[in-house]
């Protein structure tokens, strides 16, 4: 019998296709083929300065007249900024304990236009084909260049002792040519953005950076659990997971690991308390780490992607918890380096038996700062930028800058920076002699660069 072959129709066609697609799936875990599913974490950076009074003031000023409105609305857009950022913060232009210094450099714009050789195209005839023939030639355009730029240098201060937080120079600079002028922006517009850039950037150096942030969700045999994660249910999302058994292929279980991570790092930013926010995110770090060491071949794993809600690029989940770690864990440090160096003094103070060189802050007293609280600091392995963070931050101190107390800081290794920081110190409050004798005020000690507290 004679058979006859009909080409492949529409329906045959479709088959393949819903065939090709479904293939990967039935092939392992992953990501998804075509459709990929992912949920909204919110982000919490830490400051790159850790501020621990409450009471603000911002001064912006300027040497141009001109710029005295600018300066005005500087001031007012960075504190509100600062408020709403951090709510521990108050405004208290009377009683400061931080001060904002900011001056305004340059607030420059400018306009002109140029003429530019450009090549346009033209129809010309048609070839033998009958086919259009075309020819380009030299044109002029007119631009509009416009620029503006935008400089100032700011200055954070602890009011009460004099010292540098800290200090920099910013520039927003814009340049950009319009054709014929279509679209260009008005001078207020880019003065506008120019301030709204600097009062950001100031901003997140002195309170925590907070963004919304997209994940990817695997699916596979996970799929079914996604629902909990697009809702923000990552506490029910981490026990769903924690319930499944590790998937026999090491490749196919990196998902697992993944999701899991996932998991640790959303709790981790929601979390109040920093330490908390470190033990999450150490475990997210580990189960991340799990997933690429299982699956390198995962792109997803090790590269930035962008986003299926927005159109942003978002890093590499490993690169991004490790970025996360550094900042919770410096403030870490710090907390311990000012909480527990007080602590650290006054047990050193007990166990010395009336060691004036030990107990030199004491008479009884918290929070007081002294050579013991130093080196114990730094025989504790704390960071010589901690150290000036809570000689900083101390609410008290009574150093020993005899030659005795300075040959034993140096043999404690205390490193010449903050030994001159503590002599800078003492030489503005010096401990009376007489236990009830009132201190005199402290004189404003000079600038020591940058410092992350207050």
């Amino acid at each position: 019998m004679r058979r006859h072959y009909m080409p492949a129709g529409p329906l045959v066609l479709a088959a393949m296709i819903a065939a090709a697609v479904a293939a990967p799936a039935r092939a392992g875990e992953g990501f998804g083929f075509f459709t990929k599913k992912s949920a909204k974490v919110n982000r919490v950076s830490p400051p790159a300065v850790f501020l621990t009074a409450n009471r603000l003031a911002v001064k912006v000023s300027s040497g141009d007249t001109a710029n005295a409105g600018l300066a005005q609305r500087f001031q007012a857009q960075l504190e509100s900024e600062l408020i709403s950022r951090d709510h521990r913060f108050v405004a208290d232009a009377g009683h400061p304990e931080v001060l904002i210094d900011v001056r305004v450099l340059q607030n420059r714009g400018g306009e002109r236009w140029e003429n530019r050789q450009e090549l346009a195209t033209r129809k010309v005839g048609t070839d033998a084909k009958g086919k259009d023939k075309y020819e380009s030639y030299p044109v002029e355009v007119r631009y509009k260049i416009v620029s503006h730029s935008l400089r100032a240098a700011y200055k954070v201060s602890n009011v009460a002792r004099g010292t540098s937080l800290d200090a920099d120079s910013l520039a927003a600079d814009f340049e950009q040519a319009f054709r014929e002028g279509e679209g260009a922006p008005e001078a207020a517009q880019l003065e506008t953005g120019a301030v709204d850039d600097l009062v950001n950037r100031i901003a997140r150096r002195l309170t925590a950076a907070k963004e919304e942030m997209e994940v990817l969700l695997p699916q596979g045999s996970l799929e079914s659990l996604a629902p909990l994660a697009t809702a923000g249910l990552w506490n029910r999302y981490l026990e769903a997971l924690e319930k499944r058994q590790p998937l026999a292929k090491p490749t196919d279980d990196a998902y697992r690991q993944y999701a899991l991570g996932t998991a640790y790092e959303a709790l981790g930013y929601a979390a109040e308390d920093p330490d908390a926010t470190l033990r999450y995110l150490e475990k997210a770090d580990s189960y991340y780490s799990g997933a690429l060491d299982a699956n390198p071949q995962e792109k997803y794993f090790s590269q930035p992607y962008k986003g299926i809600l927005s159109s942003r690029v978002f890093p590499p989940p490993f690169e991004r918890v490790q970025a996360a770690l550094v900042g919770y864990r410096r403030l870490k440090d710090f907390k311990d380096g000012l909480g527990g160096a007080q602590a650290h003094a006054q047990a050193q103070a007990s166990e010395s038996g009336g060691d004036k060189s030990l107990q030199g802050a004491a008479g009884g007293g918290e929070g007081r700062m002294n050579n013991a609280a130093v080196i114990r600091m730094v025989q504790a392995g704390l960071g010589q930028d901690i150290v000036l963070q809570a000689i900083a931050s101390a609410p008290h101190c009574d150093f020993d800058i005899s030659a005795n107390g300075l040959i034993a800081l140096s043999e404690a290794k205390v490193g010449a920076p903050v030994i001159r920081r503590i002599q800078e110190v003492a030489s503005g409050r010096k401990a009376s002699h007489r236990p009830d004798a009132k201190r005199k005020p402290a004189k404003p000690a000079p600038a020591v660069g940058k410092e992350s507290g207050s």
